[in-house]
This record gives structure tokens, sequence and C-alpha cells, in this order.
């Protein structure tokens, strides 16, 4: 990632999902979100097998705490979606 020096708060989740499908689905359903303050917040998303790989770098600790929790709120979306329309 750029700018290590400039966002020094680094955060990085492995995400488990039941199988490496799901991982690939949620990844590809927040890939398109882009960051408001590209500036202060980096993120990489990947997956690794079953397991969704999610890396932000933030240019301070206040930053780091917004963008998780939107990340949270988003992700927990995600995953309550994809377990209704399974059971559909």
């Amino acid at each position: 990632m750029q700018g290590q020096g400039l966002l020094p708060h680094k955060v990085k989740l492995a995400v488990p999902f039941l199988n490496s499908t799901d991982a690939n689905r949620c990844l590809q359903i927040l890939q398109p979100d882009h960051e408001l303050r590209e500036d202060q917040v980096k993120r990489r998303l990947s997956v690794d097998g079953s397991n969704l790989i999610v890396e932000y770098e933030c240019s301070s600790a206040k930053m780091t705490r917004v963008t998780m929790n939107t990340f949270f709120e988003n992700l927990h979306l995600i995953v309550e979606t994809m377990n209704e329309l399974s059971s559909l």
C-alpha cells in the first residue's frame, strides 16, 4: 500500500466464511465501494481460501474507528442478506 509513513494506523482482518464462494461474493460486493477520503484511508481486499482478507491503513485513530465501524456495518448487512437469500 502507498503512503505507509502518512497512514500509521493499520488493521488487518481475516473474516471467515463457510466456503471460498461466499468469501468471493462478499469481496465482489465490497470492492466497488471506494473510501470517501482516499487521502486518509487506504483499503485492500482479497480472498485467501474461505477467508476475506481486509487491510486498512488510516491517518488517525479516529479515522480508523470510523472506517472499521462502517466496514462492520456493511459486512453485517452483506452476511445477513446472503443468509436470507440462501434460505429461500
